[in-house]
């Protein structure tokens, strides 16, 4: 190959690989308008025939990009910058020199034509995300755009929504904003709207910066953001509207409940009432035929069924007091295995035909607690462990340390309880449903009351279980930071 054929295939590549960058630039989305002028000015000059004795300056909307070099000279070259035709800056080269050569001065001119056609194309890329971004901002509705899980834009309503500014926004991940429990979903949502699936709005919650957990009606797309994919998403505040379906739902539980707790009530007084009323009624009209075993088995019989009232009304009034906020809780550092300890003897006393166990794990700091209260939760697991399990199966209570609680757990062998139930097994009045749990006494009040009493501690308290397998209670109580004494 000769030099000439050489020197024509070099400025060939060389050419095109200006043209490349020049393309490149004007069609990056990672940087600023601005910069990409500037950087469109600089490499301008470097293509320029005589770059060290020249300089550069693009005008676009009265802005001027210039190289560092500019200086305005009598001897310069120009083309206009057209979009739809009409001016809208100019691209030009500026001497410090006259260059009367032909060749030099067509080869900059084509040079300085093919800036002004790419800077155009610019300007109506720009020009178009001006218009997109005004009408978002002045969108009544929250939206924002987000490409791998950042923001990328978010308008003035969202911002006052959320509580955030643009500057906090932007480039934060949008999951964190979404209430924990609806991530999955609106994970998912994202996901299938940038393959281009089609759905319907979706409820979900989200967090503002004051800490406030709100619901929203949102729709999500994908788009072209920049020349890349996105996806752009806008919701509703329906927040308002869902308070006013939990009210009417409230207000519809409650009605429920007083329905079933009239039924319920009339039905659990009823029947202990008559008990009592009947035997009375024999003691009194037969008490000199009554020899003493019929006269111990009646008294047995109205001591039972008092009890059976004592229990029930007791309940009723925790519950209402523990609902109006009026339950008095007077917790002091006390010892958790002594409280067990008695709790389990008198249970034995009770439920001679259950085997109750304790069983204490390690050496146990006291527990700041009310010792009447929970001695009440307790009470109530165990007969609830023993009511619902055969006699001869065993009852045991465990009590240990986790972390910064302690833990006890009341477990027994009895029927169990379905899964569907577990999740509403501490609700008021709720019972679980089985074949024998009509011949078991009680309302339903008892672990709700246990609930009410361990939240009042600052504890936890959840049901494991299995059915036909039988089930375990557990709760915690929270220790004091400030005891270290076992």
């Amino acid at each position: 190959m000769s030099t000439r054929t050489e020197q024509i295939s070099q400025r060939q590549r060389t050419e095109l690989q200006w043209n490349y960058d020049v393309a490149s630039i004007a069609s990056r989305t990672d940087i600023s308008f601005d910069e990409i002028f500037r950087t469109l000015a600089a490499l301008l000059l470097s293509a320029c025939p005589l770059p060290e004795s020249a300089c550069v300056r693009i005008v676009v909307n009265n802005n001027e990009y210039k190289t560092p070099n500019f200086m305005e000279t009598l001897w310069q070259q120009a083309s206009y910058i057209r979009v739809r035709g009409v001016r809208v800056g100019r691209v030009e080269v500026n001497h410090f020199s006259e260059i009367t050569e032909a060749a030099l001065l067509k080869e900059e001119k084509s040079l300085i034509g093919t800036v002004a056609k790419i800077v155009a194309g610019v300007v109506i890329r720009m020009r178009e995300r001006e218009q997109f971004r005004v009408l978002l901002d002045s969108s009544p509705v929250g939206i924002y755009i987000v490409r791998d899980g950042k923001f990328l834009y978010v308008n003035p309503e969202f911002q006052r929504f959320m509580g955030y500014t643009a500057d906090e926004l932007i480039g934060k991940n949008s999951l964190d904003l979404v209430y924990h429990e609806d991530r999955a979903q609106v994970r998912r949502n994202t996901v299938n709207a940038l393959k281009g699936q089609l759905f319907a709005p979706y409820e979900c919650r989200v967090v503002s910066k004051d800490g406030q957990i709100r619901w929203i009606v949102e729709k999500t797309t994908s788009i072209i953001y920049e020349d890349k994919r996105a996806v752009l998403g806008y919701y509703m505040d329906i927040d308002a509207r869902k308070k006013l379906e939990w009210d009417v739902a409230k207000y519809k539980e409650l009605d429920d409940l007083k329905r079933t707790l009239l039924s319920t009530v009339s039905h659990e007084l009823r029947t202990p009432l008559s008990n009592i009323k009947g035997y009375a009624s024999l003691l009194l009209d037969h008490q000199y035929k009554l020899d003493d075993s019929d006269w111990l088995d009646f008294v047995r019989g109205i001591d039972k069924d008092t009890d059976r009232l004592t229990v029930f009304v007791n309940d009723l009034l925790n519950l209402s007091r523990l609902e109006a906020g009026l339950l008095s809780v007077n917790r002091k550092l006390r010892s958790i295995n002594r409280l067990a300890k008695e709790v389990i003897g008198e249970a034995r006393i009770r439920a001679p035909h259950h085997l109750i166990t304790l069983e204490i794990t390690g050496t146990l700091p006291r527990v700041r607690m009310d010792v009447r209260r929970i001695r009440q939760v307790l009470d109530n697991l165990i007969d609830n462990a023993c009511k619902y399990s055969a006699d001869g199966t065993k009852v045991k209570i465990s009590v240990s340390r986790k972390d910064s609680d302690i833990l006890i757990g009341v477990s027994d062998q009895g029927i169990g309880i379905a899964e569907e139930d577990l999740e509403r097994i501490f609700d008021p009045m709720y019972r679980i449903k089985h074949e024998n749990s009509e011949k078991i006494p009680g309302i339903g009040l008892g672990l709700s009351v246990c609930k009410g009493l361990i939240d009042s501690h600052s504890g936890r308290i959840w049901m494991e279980s299995k059915v036909g397998k039988g089930s375990t209670c557990w709760f915690t109580l929270p220790l004091d930071v400030r005891n270290i004494m076992g």
